[in-house]
């Protein structure tokens, strides 16, 4: 999937509130991101509930998906960004 065809879906789930296009950005980004989060938190639940999270703020804030520039950046660092927060919680409670 091109940049230009996520943007597109950025701007159909913004618009029109669509579902399916919002999947099809979920489907086509999920593997990778959950394996990221993966080897940051190595453990597979938890790199699983992250990766959720990220999808899950998206949908909720859909109205400013077309800000959003380079989609596969912005949903690595968040990605990143929530890791390391668990890791820092962890971290903490030990």
């Amino acid at each position: 999937m091109t940049e230009k065809e996520t943007y597109a879906l950025q701007q159909q789930v913004a618009l029109f509130n669509d579902q399916q296009a919002f999947q099809q950005l979920f489907k086509h980004h999920y593997t990778g991101l959950f394996q990221f989060a993966a080897s940051i938190v190595k453990v597979k639940e938890v790199a699983e509930e992250i990766t959720e999270d990220v999808f899950v703020k998206l949908w909720k804030k859909r109205a400013s998906l077309p800000e959003i520039k380079n989609f596969k950046i912005y949903t690595y660092v968040s990605v990143k960004n929530l890791c390391l927060n668990y890791i820092n919680r962890q971290h903490n409670n030990a």
